[in-house]
């Protein structure tokens, strides 16, 4: 993400096929740089009035920031999201910083000692 310093974007992490290029934000993981809250807060009407019934936040989210023109960029690699069409369940000991889902404290802690370990 460091490219991106200083500049208005959120990421997404959850490609729908292969051809995907921008990907969704799914909640896994939500990043809004400070510049894209700024870009918000400035434009909160434009998101406020979205059709948002029956979205998640994750979904409202994305078409907030597409809606005030603010970029996605891609951390699809570095995010484990079981949940996601194209995301898969990577082993916890790999280099990812998000392991979803984890539904309860028992499979929380496991995957995190995995985690933990020296590579």
């Amino acid at each position: 993400l460091e490219p991106h310093k200083g500049k208005a974007i959120f990421t997404t992490d959850c490609r729908f096929w292969g051809g995907d290029q921008v990907g969704k934000l799914f909640g896994s993981i939500e990043v809004l740089s400070k510049q894209a809250m700024g870009s918000y807060k400035g434009n909160f009407k434009t998101c406020k009035d979205l059709p948002w019934q029956g979205w998640g936040e994750d979904m409202w989210m994305q078409k907030c920031m597409d809606a005030i023109s603010v970029p996605a960029v891609g951390m699809f690699d570095q995010v484990s999201d079981g949940t996601c069409p194209l995301g898969g369940y990577a082993p916890c000991n790999q280099n990812k910083v998000v392991f979803h889902p984890k539904k309860d404290a028992g499979q929380w802690w496991e995957c995190w000692k995995q985690s933990a370990q020296p590579a």
